[in-house]
């Protein structure tokens, strides 16, 4: 009988002691393909410890250099654009309309992909009223934001 105490006590340490082990699951990446340069601000965010107005003034910085570089490529576009021929220009536009179907159909077919999980995160919210408080910070903190990316392995 005291065996089998004895067993039964130290399957239930083991057992306490696994769920109280961190998770060792990688996190889901969270803004790496949001747009140009948007997981540095996260990095840099997390990596510097920067204030509120820090985060601010590199958004801000982020945001007019963005608008550099699109100025900067429609410039060159419209400096390409004059050096080709007509034929040349017209073939060039079937293939902007060709690469922007191509961006639709891609958009539409993430959109898609997305769907069951918009739909998780629908049902858990009626839930969190149920969790207690490091129940609930663990749901948020592997929740999928918008934008975010669901890694598959």
């Amino acid at each position: 009988m005291k065996k089998i105490i004895a067993a039964l006590l130290i399957v239930g340490l083991f057992g306490c002691f696994t769920f109280a082990a961190p998770s060792k699951a990688r996190p889901a990446r969270t803004s790496a393909r949001r747009g140009y340069g948007s997981h540095g601000s996260d990095f840099l965010t997390k990596a510097l410890d920067l204030t509120k107005d820090q985060k601010a003034k590199i958004a801000k910085i982020r945001k007019d250099t963005a608008e550099k570089i699109k100025a900067l490529v429609k410039a060159q576009n419209e400096d390409i654009e004059k050096v080709l021929t007509a034929e040349q220009t017209k073939k060039l536009a079937d293939i902007k309309k060709k690469m922007e179907a191509r961006r639709e159909e891609m958009k539409k077919k993430f959109e898609e992909r997305r769907k069951p999980h918009d739909k998780k995160a629908e049902s858990r919210k009626g839930k969190e009223k149920v969790y207690v408080p490091c129940q609930k910070s663990k749901l948020d903190e592997n929740a999928l934001k918008e934008g975010d990316v669901l890694e598959i392995s």
